[in-house]
């Protein structure tokens, strides 16, 4: 249909300039002056830019195949699945929300933020400088990215798009309407 090429189109768009060298570059800029600004050390600045880079980098290379156009407007109940792959059992979907249940509570404890900060703490004292500065950059970028992520975490959403529940209009909605995104602007 128009309506599923139009959601698939759009996608495919965002898709790509997340993928942009430009973004990357933005990426890229926003690390090296995070990593002056926690910094007057040449040496350490060298090792905080190359380690974020690659941390970065390997955000967006992880995260870039998880973008999935068609499965995303399927399970916005756009688009029909054509894949013979994607056909639900009540089994089947059981299962795939009771095991993301238990990655959601990993994800929503209080433990999971505590060995975050433990990490972003030990990386700035590994870095040198000053690290109060970069703890503060570094919970500045990671907190919000954190509590952003883990809002989006909706078992029943995902096992709708991987196709193991069927895909409703109200599962794709609580994504849409969550407000996840604009509520820290």
């Amino acid at each position: 249909t128009s309506s599923c090429r139009a959601c698939k189109d759009g996608f495919d768009v965002i898709k790509m300039v997340i993928n942009s060298a430009e973004v990357r570059d933005m990426i890229h800029i926003a690390v090296n002056e995070s990593c002056i600004a926690s910094t007057s050390n040449a040496h350490t600045v060298d090792v905080c830019e190359k380690l974020a880079g690659k941390i970065a980098d390997e955000i967006l290379g992880n995260l870039l195949p998880l973008f999935d156009t068609e499965g995303i407007c399927t399970s916005m109940g756009v688009c029909t699945s054509s894949s013979p792959l994607l056909h639900t059992t009540p089994e089947g979907c059981k299962a795939c929300v009771a095991a993301l249940d238990l990655v959601d509570v990993v994800l929503k404890s209080n433990d999971l933020k505590d060995l975050a900060d433990i990490a972003m703490d030990e990386l700035c004292i590994v870095m040198g400088g000053r690290v109060d500065v970069c703890q503060k950059i570094l919970r500045g970028f990671i907190d919000p990215i954190i509590t952003n992520v883990v809002q989006l975490f909706d078992p029943k959403m995902l096992c709708a798009q991987a196709g193991a529940c069927p895909a409703n209009q109200l599962t794709a909605m609580s994504l849409v309407g969550s407000n996840v995104f604009c509520e820290p602007c």
